[in-house]
């Protein structure tokens, strides 16, 4: 007797991705969900996140060390999600505790691909706070606080550093 095999749906294939791309992608998001086309900015990053990634890529990134890893704009990209759910809960008060916990997932996926970044875990206190999760959300803004932030040399056009 012959047995039946279940149907299983084959995983994408993980992807190279371009770092400048990505970053570009991410900045043109922002830019959407600053200019109020929140829905557009949603639509890029959720498609831009649906593709997985090939586990090497950031360990990789030689061709442009000014960029940011493609985990950190992962990350990124998951926070923004997670303010434009912020922003949901805002505005529509009957589906607040659905928008509340799809930004939870989006902030805890994006200290998940990259623990340092800090507007993740301020974004994730302030939704814990909320809630009356107090003591994980001290933890993340003691963690927030005592991080030491290095500061970029900031250079005029004539070439020299500014103190500013």
């Amino acid at each position: 007797m012959k047995r039946k095999r279940n149907h299983v749906e084959p995983r994408p294939r993980a992807m190279r991705v371009d770092a400048a791309a990505l970053a570009g992608a991410f900045y043109e998001a922002s830019d959407l969900a600053m200019e109020g086309h929140p829905e557009a900015s949603r639509e890029l990053l959720h498609r831009l996140l649906a593709r997985p990634l090939a586990e090497e890529q950031d360990e990789e990134q030689d061709e442009e060390p000014s960029l940011p890893t493609p985990r950190i704009v992962l990350s990124s990209m998951r926070n923004l999600l997670a303010e434009l759910c912020v922003d949901d809960m805002l505005a529509d008060a009957t589906r607040a505790a659905a928008h509340r916990r799809r930004a939870v997932v989006h902030a805890e996926v994006a200290l998940d691909l990259w623990p340092e970044n800090s507007s993740a875990a301020l974004t994730l206190a302030q939704l814990l706070r909320e809630a009356g999760e107090l003591r994980p959300a001290l933890a993340l803004y003691k963690d927030v606080a005592t991080r030491k932030v290095a500061f970029p040399s900031v250079t005029d056009a004539k070439g020299e550093e500014s103190g500013d």
